[in-house]
Order: structure tokens, then C-alpha cells, then sequence
């Protein structure tokens, strides 16, 4: 027999017309779209008994303690561990469900958008009436065709942007921990994460935070950078050591970051974009903020939390039984 209850769902920007099947088998739908405190997070999920996570709280051991009917957290995305205690979720026999990328579209369109913005300059020419005076100072930027890109990534979104990229004329070349399929379909270069850092103009991180992924590029990845690169972060801030991207924003090897995402650590976003505000170009992890991608996502959740409720099996679950 289904189990029926509320469900907390946070997160802005969720169609909440999406969660009538959740409705119709009975359930009450909580709507928290504003960022909630731990304190409130707890008392939400105090009488819940699934938890749609679509924003920036952190599921922790203590906001899980008293969730005495709580039978999984659907988180929207797929770098879960950030977001939730999986260990207390273990412990508490819960299951935890993510939404594996089904329309990389989104975010592989966004970096590129990324790429473009931060290779062409365009926020510094946003509000000249005359064209620069190019100089060494001022040097006039290479066409995109022209420049190398290594993809930190490649599941189905760097496969994508390697394709749009490859469209444009790019070289490419990625580092996984894994080999890809795509390194034969696309017929890309595999490269150590040093050498990729290397031979790269625009290094691209497309990985999902976890422990083994957070301050994947560090001082030694930023030290075999050639002078001027660009960085591109579309996928969390903490997957770069935050002391080491200033050192480089500081001594040149970084001319321009793209970061979709900001570090936990307020005092720590201060103080970058105080030092080098103009060369950040800092989003709130919007990539995947279009209409038909969190449709999806919210599609993909809510058929986890029924399965969930229903104790039926769930290709999506990545703990629990």
C-alpha cells in the first residue's frame, strides 16, 4: 500500500502544476520556494514524508533526525551528496533519488554562452561608443575556431558542448576519470588533467561536486595553465580551490573565469569579486534553468517520489533499496 502525506518541495522556479500526480495519489503539496534555514528545513521535514529537493538546502543528519515519516529525497540534479547527508540517509533507511541530465541542452547551450562572452570580451565593450585601441594592454580576441577548449567531464553535457564546439571549429580535447564512447564518436583527444590544463586556451569543468571532485583544480592544474586562459565553471564553485583561482586571476594565468555557482563561504565571494570583480563573470547556477529542462527534472522527481511511496523499484535512486 502507498504510503500518502506531505511533500516539502523547495526550489524556485518549479511549475507547481507539474506536481499534480503527486496530488492526485492523495499527497499535500508544501511549496517553499524561498532559501530555508537548517532550523526550518528540520521543522518542514518533521511530518513529511518525501522531500522534492529543488534548492540550495543542505538535507543534513540533523534536519533528518526527527523526519520520523520521511521516505526519500528527490533531489533535482545530480550532484547530491552536496546537498544531502547520504550517510544519516543510509542510516535512516531512506532512499535518495537524483535526476541524471536527459536534456543536456541546457547547460551545454549555457557554457557556450559562457565561452563565447569571456573569449570575445563582450562585458568590457558593453558600453564603449568606439572601438578600443588594441594594444598589448588591450589585445584584441581570437576568433572561438581558433582557440583550443579541454573539457573537464565529459557525461552527456560535455559530450554535447564538444559537439557544438566542433560545430564551431574548435579543437577539443577532455580528461574523465573514465574514458568516454564520445571519444570515438566525436573523435576527441583523452588527456591527463595536467596536460589538459596544458594544452588548453579555455578549460571547461563540467563535473559533479562530490568529495573525490571538490578542489579538483587546484595550484597544480592552474600551474601548468598557459598565461591568459580562460575558466569556465559550470559546475559548482567548490570543484576549484577558491585561494588558487585568485592566485591566478592575480598573476595573469587566468585572464577571464565564468563561474555558475557561488562558494558556501559568503566571505570568500566577497573577496574574489572585491579583487577582480570585471574578470569574474558570476551566475547564481542558472545552466539548467529553462523552462523545458526543469520540466524534466521536475518530471523525472516526481516519478521517483511516487515510485518511492509506493516502494517500487526506481532506475534513478542512487541510495537505498
Amino acid at each position: 500500500m502507498a504510503h500518502t502525506g506531505k511533500i516539502l518541495v523547495t526550489g524556485s522556479g518549479i511549475d507547481l502544476t507539474l506536481l499534480r500526480p503527486l496530488e492526485e495519489a492523495g499527497n499535500s503539496i508544501v511549496a517553499r520556494p524561498k532559501l530555508l534555514s537548517a532550523a526550518e528545513l528540520k521543522a518542514e521535514l518533521r511530518d513529511a514524508v518525501a522531500y522534492l529537493h529543488g534548492g540550495e538546502e543542505y538535507a543534513s543528519g540533523d534536519a533528518l533526525s526527527t523526519a520520523e515519516s520521511l521516505k526519500v529525497v528527490a533531489f533535482m540534479g545530480i550532484g547530491y551528496e552536496s546537498f544531502v547527508d547520504v550517510d544519516a540517509a543510509k542510516e535512516r533507511g531512506l532512499r535518495v533519488t537524483w535526476t541524471p541530465a536527459r536534456r543536456p541542452d541546457a547547460v551545454a547551450v549555457f557554457t557556450l554562452g559562457q565561452i563565447i562572452y569571456a573569449n570575445l570580451g563582450i562585458r568590457n565593450r558593453l558600453d564603449e561608443r568606439y572601438p578600443p585601441q588594441w594594444s598589448a594592454a588591450v589585445p584584441m580576441p581570437s576568433e572561438l575556431s581558433a582557440q583550443r577548449v579541454g573539457i573537464v567531464g565529459l557525461g552527456s553535457i560535455g559530450s554535447r558542448l564538444a559537439g557544438l564546439l566542433l560545430t564551431i571549429g574548435c579543437e577539443v580535447s577532455y580528461y574523465s576519470r573514465t574514458r568516454k564512447l564520445a571519444e570515438t564518436t566525436l573523435d576527441l583527444t583523452y588527456r591527463t588533467l595536467p596536460d589538459l590544463a596544458a594544452w588548453s586556451d579555455i578549460l571547461v569543468v563540467l563535473l559533479p561536486e562530490n568529495p573525490s571532485t571538490v578542489n579538483i583544480i587546484d595550484t597544480s592544474v592552474f600551474a601548468r595553465m598557459k598565461e591568459g586562459s580562460i575558466l569556465i565553471n559550470t559546475a559548482r564553485a567548490a570543484l576549484v580551490e577558491p585561494v588558487a583561482l585568485g592566485n591566478a586571476l592575480r598573476d595573469g594565468t587566468i585572464a577571464v573565469a565564468a563561474i555558475d555557482g557561488h562558494y558556501r563561504d559568503e566571505s570568500v565571494n566577497a573577496a574574489l569579486m572585491r579583487e577582480f570583480g570585471p574578470r569574474l563573470l558570476w551566475t547564481a547556477h542558472v545552466a539548467a534553468h529553462t523552462r523545458q529542462s526543469m520540466a524534466a527534472m521536475v518530471d523525472q522527481a516526481v516519478r521517483s517520489v511516487l515510485r518511492a511511496l509506493d516502494n517500487a523499484p526506481d532506475e534513478n535512486m542512487a541510495v537505498g533499496q
